[in-house]
């Protein structure tokens, strides 16, 4: 993987509203990032943040409601021109998604083997699909894959869920996987194993990986970059290394210094001065600059530009220290 390859997904200026009134939600604005094949990408912010409507986006999956603006480029190719026909193809071959609530997202009128099995009919498997099955749950390190086949979803725990579905959404070895909160209904002991099973994911196929979650520390150790949103809007975008031992935007320096931390042998917990602003009613300029501590008279009166090469930030307040 280099910087020169073509990106295997790229957005321009994407935008989601929802409603047509004097007061629409703006989910995701102007957003224009890239991800290439075989990188896995953090996306990290509060809840209402507008990680869910941008991975919805990205793989051509929102709600009728959605009014969606700017483009997204799939392997080259506009994703909202492709005809329904060769959309249901790439979502059988090529595209993937694990949902956040492992508990709800599986059938449970049927056993793991079945459900299994009709997703690798789907995706055209010949040869003996319990064999294939049984492989596929034993590489997600399910325990017992044998036991598990003939079980249904109730007699599985909330992590051995997300293993099914993380194997039924490697069976056609995809070139992009989206994880929207893989984690968020998980104990704590079990998040960083789904998230390092979906590098797994990555390193079997060299399928390229959108992971969101509020879990920083766990993007930290499986992310190769990690891009942060607020309102709607990435405000920084970068290597994931550099983001957090040198984050450009006051919001991301914000969320990294709310990371629990110990100071003379006890937990530090802080958190971020202020609420997220309304999606109905957001301000010209820059909607983080109610909450932060580096505001100038810039901030209040329109949006920041990029700047920055490969570690982009959106802060006049970074434009003013380059």
């Amino acid at each position: 993987m280099t910087s020169r390859e073509p990106p295997l997904i790229s957005t321009t200026g994407l935008g989601v509203v929802y409603g047509k009134g004097a007061n629409p939600v703006r989910a995701v604005a102007d957003v224009a990032f890239t991800v290439l094949a075989g990188e896995i990408v953090g996306i990290a912010g509060e809840s209402g943040s507008g990680k869910s409507t941008l991975c919805a986006a990205l793989i051509r999956a929102l709600p009728r409601a959605a009014l969606l603006s700017g483009e997204v480029q799939y392997g080259g190719r506009d994703l909202y021109a492709v005809s329904p026909g060769e959309l249901r193809r790439l979502r059988q071959r090529e595209l993937a998604m694990v949902l956040q609530n492992p508990m709800t997202s599986l059938d449970p009128m049927f056993t793991i083997g079945d459900q299994l099995t009709e997703v690798l009919q789907v995706r055209d498997s010949g040869g003996d699909l319990r064999a294939k099955g049984i492989a596929l749950l034993r590489r997600v390190h399910l325990t017992a894959p044998e036991l598990r086949w003939s079980q249904y979803p109730h007699q599985l725990s909330g992590g051995m869920k997300q293993r099914v579905l993380i194997a039924m959404a490697a069976a056609s070895a995809p070139r992009l996987l989206v994880a929207d909160e893989p984690t968020s209904a998980l104990d704590a002991t079990i998040q960083e194993e789904i998230l390092l099973l979906l590098r797994d994911v990555r390193d079997a196929h060299g399928t390229a990986v959108i992971i969101v979650s509020h879990d920083l520390n766990a993007l930290r150790r499986v992310c190769d970059r990690i891009v942060i949103m607020y309102a709607g809007r990435v405000v920084e975008d970068g290597p994931t290394e550099a983001v957090f031992s040198a984050p450009r935007h006051p919001y991301t320096r914000g969320l990294i210094a709310s990371l629990p931390h110990l100071e003379d042998n006890d937990i530090v917990l802080s958190s971020i001065p202020g609420q997220v602003p309304d999606l109905t009613r957001l301000p010209d300029g820059c909607a983080f600059a109610p909450r932060c501590t580096d505001v100038l008279p810039a901030c209040g009166l329109q949006q920041p530009l990029s700047s920055g090469a490969g570690h982009r930030v959106f802060c006049w307040m970074a434009e003013v220290s380059s």
